[in-house]
């Protein structure tokens, strides 16, 4: 499973006499280590600051954390009604074949923990190379924890190679006893996907001054509807005196219970050139929706599943308030429901931390891709295959390519055909590349939101869900190309 391209690392050979009694000597040693761990302290939260629901009832939660000076990532793992034991672990496309997992079982009489992989049929064989580390476990007033360590790359090729980017985490929940590992039948039980980022940037939180202010953008108690995908809108506005104030931090706010529910969230700014903005509280996608809320689409916020908090850098601000900025803001949120639960009350959104005293930069997000449709697809059998967004030159005109100025969006040359003033004004300007990125700060970016194979295109729903500070290296290049 260690398929991505990864240096070789040099791995300890075993004979055959020798798997067989690893295997036996295993199985006998795990109830010791799980019985001495449920005699430990429970897991401390502070630990983890990472945090995403795995299932959509919320009966798994997953927390953890990164050591880069270990190259390895603890997970702590809260099971909210523990039956008969857990799957959990990685695989290259979130299937449960070929995939590298963490079997946590019970056959009735005691308990057992081991590091586990399935074959293509989907049956799961003991891994001759334990590298899930169990740390402890313990029961607790919301559930049972489950703490564990695992290293970015084991040098086994049955294991998952812990990398930047999305990783496919899959989950299942034992509801009998069994009485061996191969005794598990994967294609009967309670199991799920969940798509996150492990692997946080290594980046120091700036400190936030003591004149910070913070604002609640939250809708007003509404009942999430009764159906699987939802858009909710909800418009709000600033005081009419609010002044120009720089937004330094956000984070999620999500009423408690719902967090399997609250798939990602945004806040946008309306276009300055209306004087008034029509309230509204209801799905984007109603024909009762105000046709002015169209004009709502400046990006100041963004959180989705599996993001934490978001800083600016000390140097920049994200401008909102002032002159030539609308006091109107419109939140949007995404309710996933695939259960399909009734009468659900939620008061979700995004807090703002802003401060008056303007850094020494205004932030700007810069937006790339294309439309978010159906034909942005990749075609079946293409090995490669490069999707490109146009810009108009109503939009291109408004941009300097050669710029003296190291915060511009564009400070680099252009590849193509370029006018003396760096940009052929009547030319489609064609983004185009194998990673896009996007919230650009001064000598600041976030990691990848999209990368990999070509198969893995139709998910950049999922993989622009994490933003997070990168500071840029030398050699990264976002641009533009020009079209002849």
């Amino acid at each position: 499973m260690q398929t991505h391209g990864s240096t070789p690392c040099p791995c300890p050979s075993f004979r055959l006499r020798e798997l067989a009694s690893m295997y036996f000597t295993m199985v006998a040693v795990f109830l010791v280590i799980l019985v001495v761990a449920l005699q430990g302290s429970a897991p401390r939260g502070t630990y983890f600051p990472y945090k995403v629901p795995l299932d959509p009832q919320g009966l798994l939660e997953l927390s953890w954390n990164v050591s880069y000076p270990e190259q390895a990532v603890y997970f702590q793992i809260l099971i909210r009604k523990l039956k008969f034991g857990l799957l959990f672990g990685m695989s290259d496309r979130g299937e449960f074949e070929n995939a590298d997992l963490v079997v946590l079982w019970t056959d009735g009489h005691g308990s057992y923990f081991g590091d586990a992989w399935s074959d293509a049929q989907g049956h799961l064989h003991m891994d001759s190379q334990q590298d899930y580390q169990l740390l402890g476990s313990q029961k607790a007033p919301e559930g049972f924890y489950l703490l564990f360590r695992r290293a970015f790359s084991t040098c086994d090729p049955k294991d998952y190679l812990i990398e930047d980017g999305t990783v496919h985490l899959i989950y299942g929940i034992l509801e009998s006893p069994v009485h061996s590992l191969r005794a598990i039948n994967i294609s009967t039980i309670y199991r799920g996907l969940q798509r996150v980022q492990l692997l946080k940037p290594n980046i120091t939180i700036p400190e936030l001054p003591s004149n910070v202010k913070t604002m609640e953008i939250t809708t007003p108690s509404i009942v999430i509807p009764s159906q699987e995908t939802t858009y909710w809108c909800y418009i709000t506005e600033l005081p009419d005196s609010f002044t120009k104030h720089h937004i330094i931090m956000y984070e999620p706010v999500i009423t408690a219970g719902n967090e399997p529910l609250v798939h990602h969230m945004e806040i946008f700014q309306c276009a300055a050139e209306f004087d008034s903005i029509p309230h509204y509280n209801g799905l984007c996608d109603s024909k009762m929706k105000p046709e002015r809320l169209n004009y709502c689409r400046h990006v100041l916020a963004a959180w989705a599943m599996g993001a934490q908090a978001f800083y600016y850098p000390k140097e920049a601000g994200l401008a909102f308030g002032g002159p030539g900025s609308s006091r109107y803001l419109r939140l949007e949120i995404h309710y996933h429901n695939p259960l399909i639960f009734k009468g659900r009350r939620d008061s979700s959104g995004i807090r703002l931390y802003y401060t008056e005293s303007l850094r020494p930069h205004d932030a700007g997000i810069m937006e790339l891709g294309l439309v978010y449709t159906p034909v942005m697809a990749v075609p079946p059998g293409e090995t490669a295959f490069i999707l490109t967004g146009y810009c108009t030159d109503k939009c291109t005109q408004q941009v300097s390519v050669r710029h003296p100025d190291p915060l511009s969006p564009f400070p680099w040359d252009c590849a193509g055909r370029k006018s003396p003033d760096g940009l052929g004004r009547n030319q489609r300007m064609a983004c185009v590349g194998r990673d896009l990125k996007d919230h650009l700060v001064p000598n600041l970016l976030t990691r990848p939101l999209l990368s990999g194979a070509p198969q893995e295109l139709n998910q950049v729903h999922f993989q622009t869900a994490h933003p997070a500070l990168r500071q840029v290296l030398v050699g990264i290049f976002v641009g533009p190309t020009l079209n002849k």
